[in-house]
């Protein structure tokens, strides 16, 4: 990455626009700064791609610190998909490639050619440049990752990744209001799938495939719908969550390895996967997020005590707040329609202090002259 001399996105707005400055000149960063502001995709591209320098500064170096992140992470597992096929068979194929940096750095790294695809056709040649840069083998070819297959060579490559592009192959139609992720991503596999992205998976077969991509937890239901469908499935060690920064902004991605190797296929849903390593069920148990969802999930039988829903008046909401006996424990489980969950657990000796603890921040957070409440029968595992 340091041959391709990128800007740290770990950065402020103002630090990056005055360093692109320098990178580019004040004509050029000027140009960027209009176009960026007007919002179009195809005028950015066409911008970004009309020169190496200029997509090195605001197309790769804008993601730098991502790219670097979903590297490290995406280079072992395509290191052993290489190891798996004869030296002769040995190369891989990136979609959605945009200049072609990762491709170019995987190739380095791999000692491997990497075919670098993208849609837009100013792309041609610059996996290529850059990989003069790199000292790798990179090369540029323009189409649509639906036709991805066109350049395969005698054999598919041990493996074909994304940055970022997925979202074309499987457009998601996430439902942004859910009490549960895993129920909307069961939902999405239950519905049936995109013909043209089952048609990609059929296509790449039998070539894994590893993605970078910025989603919400649902979405690995509608990716799974079509992988599915194709007889691609999820590693058991193949979701995760990783953490980067763009400039001025925190950003993340979802990791996924699809596979049609029988032998790795996770006996766990996809949803499940990205909670990661669960901590044990314990009194003082306090976790939030995916890991509370999946959690509670896993809690039964339990004997249900009371579940109410707490329905902000000016709609921007909708909490739910379960409260349960599991074995010797009193737990209390809370999700809302906007991304909250929480689950807490602790002796049945302090069930009433929990319960204050709760009332008390409820109180807090949920007034009721700005909201609703009633009481529901409905068990948060069929949220």
């Amino acid at each position: 990455m340091r041959r391709l001399g990128l800007i740290d996105s770990r950065c402020s707005h103002e630090e990056f626009y005055r360093n692109a400055g320098i990178a580019l000149g004040k004509a050029d960063l000027e140009e960027w700064m209009k176009v960026s502001s007007s919002g179009s995709y195809d005028r950015n591209y066409d911008f970004q791609y009309s020169s190496v320098d200029r997509a090195i500064v605001t197309s790769v170096s804008w993601r730098s610190w991502p790219l670097e992140v979903e590297l490290r992470w995406l280079l072992p597992r395509l290191a052993n998909r290489l190891q798996r096929v004869p030296p002769e068979e040995r190369y891989l194929v990136e979609i959605g490639a945009g200049p072609g940096a990762a491709a170019a750095i995987a190739s380095a790294v791999l000692d491997v050619p990497v075919i670098a695809t993208d849609a837009h056709p100013s792309t041609l040649g610059m996996a290529e440049q850059l990989s003069m840069r790199t000292q790798g083998n990179a090369i540029s070819r323009v189409l649509d990752a639906l036709d991805v297959s066109t350049v395969f060579h005698d054999a598919p490559p041990a493996a074909i990744f994304g940055l970022g592009v997925f979202r074309y192959v499987v457009r998601h139609n996430h439902k942004s209001r859910v009490f549960s992720y895993s129920g909307s991503a069961a939902n999405f596999m239950k519905q049936p799938p995109s013909e043209a992205a089952v048609e990609f998976f059929r296509s790449i077969s039998p070539s894994d495939l590893l993605l970078a991509e910025q989603m919400c937890e649902d979405y690995l239901g509608e990716i799974a719908s079509a992988a599915l469908k194709a007889n691609y499935f999820f590693t058991a060690a193949g979701v995760e969550r990783l953490y980067h920064q763009i400039p001025g902004e925190d950003s993340s991605c979802v990791c996924v390895h699809l596979t049609c190797e029988e032998s790795e296929k996770s006996p766990r849903p996809p949803v499940e996967l990205l909670a990661g390593e669960l901590p044990p069920v314990a009194e003082g148990l306090n976790v939030d997020g995916l890991q509370a969802e999946i959690m509670r999930s896993l809690l039964t039988p339990v004997e249900q005590l009371e579940t109410q829903e707490i329905q902000w008046k000016d709609e921007s909401g909708t909490l739910r707040r379960e409260f349960f006996r599991y074995e010797t424990l009193f737990g209390c489980y809370r999700a809302s329609d906007v991304g909250f969950r929480e689950l807490q657990l602790v002796s049945r000796h302090d069930e009433s202090k929990l319960r204050r603890e709760i009332a008390d921040d409820e109180a807090r957070v949920a007034p009721s002259e700005r909201t609703r409440r009633r009481v529901i029968a409905t068990p948060s595992p069929l949220w």
